[in-house]
């Protein structure tokens, strides 16, 4: 069943340093008791899909996906693709909202979701940060079965920061790495 999703974007083999990235997403503690694996990184890191099984874990008390579980499993998701594509060394990243609204339980077996980002939105990022050494960049994605049918839709902003910006404004109030780190060796 999921091979027919996976069908539907899937556009290349996937290297072995996609491979690699997905094992680590698939094992991290984080990740592990939503119930979804990633099952595939685009060779251009800009798609990934997360397969959610319905199974006694995910299963909620009236016999379908649990809701938080379902968020929970693609929490991570535009956090993961900025992570990436943008400078992780120049810029902090972090989530700054997000929003999911459910449409229908989900009693289906398997449940998909498709997160991607194109080239002229990275572009726009990219041209705002070097601009204003700040920015917000938005998601929105649904949680869809076999059949297209959507059971959630999800919103999220991702807060991305110069991290010498971030650190001056954060020393001004002192608050910033170099200070938190002298304060904890006293």
């Amino acid at each position: 069943m999921k091979n027919k999703m996976l069908g539907k974007i899937y556009k290349g083999k996937e290297n072995l340093k996609d491979k690699i990235a997905r094992y680590g997403f698939n094992m991290y503690p984080s990740n592990v008791f939503t119930g979804g694996q990633m099952t595939y990184i685009a060779p251009c890191r800009t798609e990934i899909l997360v397969t959610q099984k319905r199974n006694w874990r995910t299963r909620g008390l009236f016999g379908n996906v649990f809701g938080g579980l379902m968020y929970a499993a693609t929490d991570t998701l535009p956090m993961a693709l900025l992570h990436f594509n943008i400078d992780r060394k120049k810029y902090l990243l972090w989530d700054k909202s997000g929003e999911i609204i459910y449409k229908k339980p989900a009693y289906c077996k398997f449940l998909f979701t498709h997160v991607c980002i194109t080239p002229e939105y990275i572009q726009q990022l990219n041209e705002e940060l070097e601009a204003n050494g700040v920015c917000n960049a938005e998601f929105r994605f649904d949680i869809v079965d076999i059949n297209d049918v959507v059971y959630a839709s999800i919103f999220k902003v991702v807060h991305i920061e110069n991290k010498a910006q971030y650190n001056a404004r954060k020393q001004a109030k002192g608050q910033g790495y170099e200070a938190s780190s002298a304060i904890m060796k006293r």
